[in-house]
């Protein structure tokens, strides 16, 4: 099974071809085979430009979680012909937004019904570019606001000049019920809510362009940038992030004898210092903390000023 295309661009057609032959060379001519065509969302921008760019520094794509998973596009039968060939037209999805992998799988009967199958798949690109966005970090302060950039970088990582961008940030809330399941159980119901938090219009050059945003509370948001091109193509890169300052921040509830506590990295070195994010219900509240390693080594009380402070 063979999936090619030039340049592999969303909305662009992809080629399939199924071929099968017995091992001594003969052509499965006149055999029955079925085809399924499938894509599902990648998750990473070209070597070339994370090469150029640096990971540790710039997000491409980002957070696809809402894309979903894969996806059925077609499925048939057919019959391969004298050559024992089958050639395809497969399409892709011109608004895409993101890179998505396609898949090609052919699966062959023989005249004594054995079957056999392969696979093929390729990397459609969005754009022939992706933007890119100045990796924020996961804690940001306030009062400090966020320093980023923007950038469109071609399928080679060079830099292009001239693509509008479509920067959104939005804040994260949620609306939390608690409800009665009876003999004096309680559970609480969750809903994700999204609220506009800022706009901005962008057009990329060939060198990054710096964008400054302020926050007016703290709290959990998402940062979108959409570049949109010709033909309907555009190409979104997403990230989130949280605000530690003023404001209040409707966490989501699950349990009434709980919160959470959220680390700034996954992963620290012995002698480094953990910041640690409390998802408080409450603006004003004392705290007591503990660190603990069999048993408690220390505890502290102090008082919490929102719904979003670190220790």
């Amino acid at each position: 099974v063979t999936l090619t295309g030039t340049p592999r661009v969303a909305g662009d057609a992809l080629t399939g071809t199924v071929t099968a032959r017995y091992l001594f060379g003969a052509p499965m001519g006149g055999k029955p085979v079925t085809w399924r065509y499938t894509k599902s969302p990648h998750y990473a921008a070209p070597d070339a430009i994370t090469e150029r760019f640096g990971s540790d520094r710039w997000i491409f794509v980002g957070s696809v979680e809402q894309h979903g998973g894969r996806d059925d596009l077609r499925r048939e039968e057919g019959t391969l012909g004298t050559s024992g060939d089958l050639a395809l037209a497969l399409e892709t999805s011109r608004d895409a937004g993101i890179p998505y992998v396609y898949s090609l799988e052919g699966d062959v009967e023989d005249v004594s019904r054995q079957h056999i199958a392969n696979r093929a798949s390729a990397v459609v690109h969005p754009a022939p570019w992706y933007v890119g966005l100045g990796r924020p970090g996961y804690f940001l302060e306030q009062k400090n606001g966020l320093a980023t950039q923007i950038v469109a970088a071609g399928l080679d990582g060079v830099a292009v000049a001239g693509v509008p961008v479509e920067v959104t940030l939005t804040q994260v809330q949620w609306s939390s019920v608690r409800r009665a399941e009876g003999n004096g159980f309680y559970t609480w119901d969750s809903e994700r809510r999204e609220v506009p938090a800022g706009s901005w219009t962008i057009t990329t050059a060939e060198a990054p362009v710096p964008l400054t945003i302020a926050f007016e509370s703290g709290g959990y948001f998402t940062l979108e940038a959409r570049g949109r091109g010709d033909n309907g193509r555009s190409s979104v890169t997403r990230t989130s992030f949280y605000v530690l300052g003023e404001g209040y921040t409707a966490w989501a509830r699950f349990d009434h004898n709980r919160i959470d506590l959220v680390p700034e990295r996954q992963t620290y070195r012995p002698g480094e210092t953990a910041r640690i994010m409390i998802q408080s219900p409450w603006e004003q509240a004392t705290a007591l903390g503990t660190t603990e390693r069999e048993g408690i080594r220390s505890h502290r009380r102090f008082a919490l000023t929102s719904t979003q402070q670190s220790i």
